[in-house]
């Protein structure tokens, strides 16, 4: 870098700090005065900014292999910058000083920097986000399993000329016994054709989508799925090369797996401050809109922090049924069946706040609000886990693994609700009655009751919180006795029910989950 544009980039960047200190006093105090306490704190900006440059070589401006290489010594100027600052502060009792001054400036200062070096990085070197493979390139490596002509020799008894048994054993899973041991212990490789499969090592859809042929019965990724920037369409991909009830072997490290990776070294205490702060930046910012941009930006199309209800959600949801999963060496493998063509779910979502499919009064579909309590696709499970936990004294499914730790809190003091207000106020909902159900709930119900139900609008609060009934038939129970005295006695009805509903929630720890 040329000495003149370096002293114009620390020329600005001193000129950053100022102007976010100015912008700091005037929010808080609405004047700038020149007094002693000003003029100190200023002059301590200054100290600590000279020494964090000096320790994190911020403005080394060549070229990055990425943007995310490239924003790295910027982090760790802040670090830097942070800790010293309020090392300072808090050693020195400084307390004369306003902190909300102190930290607006740190905040805009940050954001100036990273807003400005952006613009510089694309200005200079252009996007670097999502980096398009030449096409013969991609092709060459999706070549790399091209499959033969066909080789059965006897269609009644499928005669196989070289089986997938070996050539997973012996050429694609040679250094890995414990994974092919998995495979093997599920399906008969003997009986699937070599030159009817499909192996990759490949975080793009195209490389499946290139390959001419279709009808596999086994295709398998054993690169992580983490590194996908659109799962759903490479699963969609997948889904459509294989045959009914083709195979399909993935892995995924998920977000247990990474937390024992990356945090079980460190003391208690410390470990669980730096999962939560990793936690914001991993699983809030990709799913919030607007910062998601900042997050792949940052970490290009790779670094997908994903649960394992969301993963098996996702192939639930892309037409795959997973036969099983085993975790080898802190990744999860999965091998999981075609069973039917993908379903795009337009309504898919991943923010704080979603929309759920509930039968409403004449069994019209209407849309409810909730904070997020579960994992992402969550929805898609609802049958397997039914299955396997049934439903508790509410209605809600037993220890149910889809509700995550925050959400469990939520639903303990209905915060998960809130956004309900919303249709309440529409006029979806009113505020004591039946609860709105999913379709899946719905069948479950006799068939009598269903028609009773949906003569009515659901409810804000749920009527069955009065009786707590504990088991289905105890559920469908209180329901009907609440329509059949509510038919009779509207009005009167729901205000009985309104206070013993708030009284079993206050009094008798009555929950949502």
């Amino acid at each position: 870098m040329r000495k003149k544009t370096k002293a114009f980039i620390y020329c600005l960047d001193f000129l950053f700090l100022n102007a976010s200190y100015i912008t700091a006093v005037l929010v808080k105090r609405k004047i700038i005065e020149l007094n002693a306490d000003n003029i100190n704190l200023i002059l301590v900006f200054y100290g600590i900014w000279l020494v964090s440059y000096l320790l994190s070589n911020k403005l080394r401006l060549n070229k990055p292999d990425t943007i995310r290489k490239g924003l790295e010594p910027f982090f760790r100027f802040f670090v830097y910058f942070s800790v010293i600052l309020f090392f300072i502060h808090f050693f020195f009792e400084l307390f004369v000083y306003s902190r909300f001054i102190i930290l607006a400036t740190l905040l805009i200062y940050f954001f100036l920097n990273i807003t400005a070096y952006v613009f510089y990085y694309l200005k200079n070197w252009g996007p670097n986000v999502e980096t398009i493979e030449d096409e013969a390139d991609i092709q060459e490596k999706a070549r790399g399993e091209e499959p033969e002509k066909e080789v059965h020799i006897d269609e009644k008894h499928r005669v196989i000329k070289e089986p997938l048994k070996e050539k997973l054993q012996n050429q694609h899973l040679k250094d890995y016994p414990q994974i092919f041991g998995f495979i093997n212990s599920i399906i008969n490789l003997k009986g699937i054709s070599a030159s009817n499969t499909l192996i990759l090592d490949t975080n793009i859809s195209y490389s499946v989508e290139s390959v001419l042929s279709n009808g596999f019965e086994f295709i398998g990724n054993i690169h992580r799925i983490n590194d996908i920037r659109r799962i759903n369409k490479f699963f969609n991909s997948v889904n459509n090369k294989l045959i009914l009830g083709g195979f399909f072997f993935g892995c995924v490290e998920t977000i247990e797996q990474r937390r024992e990776r990356k945090f079980s070294r460190y003391p208690g205490f410390i470990g669980k401050t730096l999962y939560f702060f990793d936690f914001i930046w991993t699983r809030m910012f990709p799913k919030l809109p607007g910062l998601k941009k900042i997050y792949f930006i940052y970490h290009g199309k790779d670094r997908r922090i994903l649960s394992n209800i969301e993963i098996m959600g996702r192939l639930k949801c892309c037409g795959f049924k997973v036969i099983k999963s085993e975790v080898i060496d802190n990744t999860l493998y999965f091998l999981a069946r075609k069973v039917k063509s993908p379903f795009l779910d337009k309504d898919a979502s991943f923010g704080p706040v979603f929309k759920q499919k509930r039968i409403g009064r004449n069994g019209e579909l209407l849309y409810t609000y909730k904070f997020r309590t579960m994992y992402p696709y969550s929805e898609y499970l609802h049958d397997s886990v039914y299955n396997a936990h049934k439903l508790n004294n509410i209605g809600k499914i037993k220890n149910d693994p889809r509700v995550t730790r925050w959400g469990r809190f939520m639903r303990r003091y209905f915060l998960d609700e809130i956004p309900m207000l919303v249709n309440f106020f529409q006029g979806d909902l009113k505020l004591v009655g039946i609860r709105p159900l999913s379709r899946s709930f719905f069948s479950i119900y006799p068939e009598r009751l269903k028609k009773q139900r949906t003569k009515h609008k659901p409810g804000l609060l749920p009527a069955i919180y009065a009786d707590l009934p504990r088991s289905k038939e105890a559920i469908f129970e209180a329901e009907r006795k609440y329509l059949n005295r509510f038919e009779k006695h509207p009005l009167r009805t729901d205000i009985v029910y309104f206070f013993k509903v708030l009284g079993n929630i206050i009094f008798r720890q009555a929950r949502s989950g």
